[in-house]
C-alpha cells in the first residue's frame, strides 16, 4: 500500500484506506459484500477507539511538545533563534511519543485483508 499525514506528520493509513475505497466504491465494478462492510466499519471503529485512548493517556505529552515547537518557531520567542540541538531534542521526543501511538499500518493491512484478491487488485491499482 501506498499510503500521509497525522499528528506531528504521522501518517493515518487507516484514512488513506477508507479514502481510497470510496474512490472504488464509486466503479460500477467494484462492490463490497455487506459482511465485508461490517468488518471493515468494525475495524475502523477499533483503531479510532485506540486513537482516542491514545490521545487521552498522552494529551499532556502532546501538550508539551505542542508548546515547545510552538515556542521554538515562535517570533521573538525562547530567547532568540533555535539551535540545531534544541531541533533535534525535539524531533526525538516527537519522535518517541509517536512510537506509542496506535498502529494504523497494521489496521490498515487488517482492512485490506478482508478485500478479495480481486478487489485487493482493483484497490492496490488505484493506491499508487
Amino acid at each position: 500500500m501506498n499510503f500521509g499525514g497525522g499528528p506531528f506528520g504521522q501518517r493515518n493509513l487507516v484514512t488513506e484506506f477508507t479514502s481510497t475505497l470510496g474512490e472504488l466504491n464509486l466503479s460500477p465494478d467494484f462492490n463490497l459484500s455487506r459482511e465485508q462492510k461490517q468488518k471493515i466499519q468494525a475495524a475502523r471503529d477499533d483503531f479510532k477507539a485506540q486513537q482516542i485512548k491514545w490521545r487521552t493517556d498522552h494529551a499532556d505529552d502532546l501538550r508539551k511538545l505542542q508548546e515547545q515547537m510552538m515556542a521554538m518557531f515562535a517570533r521573538g520567542g525562547g530567547g532568540g533563534p533555535a539551535g540545531p540541538e534544541q531541533f533535534q531534542k525535539l524531533n526525538n521526543a516527537r519522535q518517541e511519543l509517536m512510537a506509542t501511538s496506535p498502529d494504523s499500518a497494521a489496521a490498515a493491512e487488517r482492512m485490506v485483508a478482508l478485500l478479495t484478491d480481486q478487489q485487493r487488485g482493483q484497490f492496490e491499482s488505484v493506491a499508487r
